[in-house]
């Protein structure tokens, strides 16, 4: 029986794609990030996680996309972005910067019902839950997990009713809930990024992409060197 083939949205990074591609499980080849399906990019700071996502949102506008990019670090560098190739000044690219995580939440439900192509969530375990600030760190990580747990079922059939291809950025940090306990059973993809060595010379970074998790290709566990 012939299958139809899978949307998918290219991270602007053809090894990266060609990585969740891989060889084809159920589906064609996805050579990218899935559309109406989550993933996630996850590994600890420093590790090209964010220049990723801003290379997958500049290709998608390239190719005449939406993207909303909701930053929950509070750190987005629109001159980074413009470097990368991001039309920041496009109508087509939408910055939120929610200051919690209710609010974040709202952003990426919005966005998702309206059918934006791509939707990047960088560092939601960042913005603390409303009226969260005063309480101990506990306390507030035991609300966002619990916040999490919550929405992230919602999330993933808002997105199997749209085109939206959501990816998440996340920092491992002993001192937050891991990546793997919110999104491992709503993920379909999840490539964790570590960096393997110092970059010679104006090279970039050189960071080991390793997919965790595939549901478009028979790739899991597969790793790639990538120089970004």
């Amino acid at each position: 029986m012939q299958i139809a083939p899978l949307p998918y949205l290219s991270t602007g990074t053809p090894a990266l794609d060609r990585l969740i591609g891989g060889t084809p499980k159920g589906y064609e080849p996805c050579l990218g990030l899935p559309r109406s399906r989550s993933s996630v990019i996850y590994g600890a700071e420093y590790t090209a996680k964010t220049t990723l996502a801003l290379k997958a949102a500049a290709e998608t506008l390239r190719q005449g996309g939406s993207v909303a990019y909701v930053d929950f670090d509070l750190g987005f560098s629109s001159e980074y972005a413009s470097q990368l190739g991001v039309a920041i000044e496009s109508e087509r690219f939408t910055l939120y910067q929610p200051t919690t995580l209710e609010t974040g939440i709202k952003c990426i439900y919005g966005v998702v019902l309206a059918d934006v192509d791509l939707v990047v969530l960088d560092a939601p375990q960042s913005a603390p839950p409303k009226g969260e600030w005063s309480k101990n760190l506990e306390g507030m990580l035991r609300r966002s997990h619990g916040l999490w747990a919550g929405f992230l079922p919602q999330l993933k059939v808002a997105l199997t009713r749209g085109k939206t291809a959501s990816l998440t950025l996340c920092v491992t940090d002993h001192r937050v809930p891991q990546p793997a306990s919110y999104w491992r059973y709503y993920a379909s993809v999840m490539v964790e990024v570590s960096k393997v060595k110092p970059p010679p010379q104006g090279e970039g970074v050189q960071v080991l992409a390793l997919l965790r998790k595939c549901a478009v290709s028979a790739n899991q566990g597969h790793s790639i060197q990538l120089s970004v």
